[in-house]
């Protein structure tokens, strides 16, 4: 059985911040990529378009780059809303390469 699957592709902060909350409980590998792309892009609207990024946007960038490459497993505890109905401590696992 094949599953359908869609690119999409968005550009601008204020579309992104609009269109992520809909699309993202249906994401299955990207799912916390979207997590931390909304939160990068809420404060980037924020901050307005001309600032300087903080840590905090240089770090969810980094996360975000972190989850997206492949190979050894590590945990990413900061950049990810805590929920405990599960409870597991690891919130966000990212695969590195060596």
């Amino acid at each position: 059985m094949h599953n359908d699957s869609y690119d999409v592709v968005i550009a601008g902060f204020k579309r992104c911040a609009r269109t992520l909350p809909y699309i993202t409980p249906f994401l299955k590998g990207k799912r916390d990529q979207a997590i931390l792309m909304k939160a990068f892009v809420d404060s980037r609207i924020e901050k307005g378009k001309y600032t300087e990024w903080s840590k905090e946007d240089l770090d969810l960038c980094q996360a975000i780059q972190l989850l997206n490459k492949r190979g050894d497993e590590r945990i990413l505890r900061d950049y990810m809303p805590v929920s405990s109905d599960n409870g597991d401590d690891d919130i966000v696992r990212a695969h590195l390469r060596a």
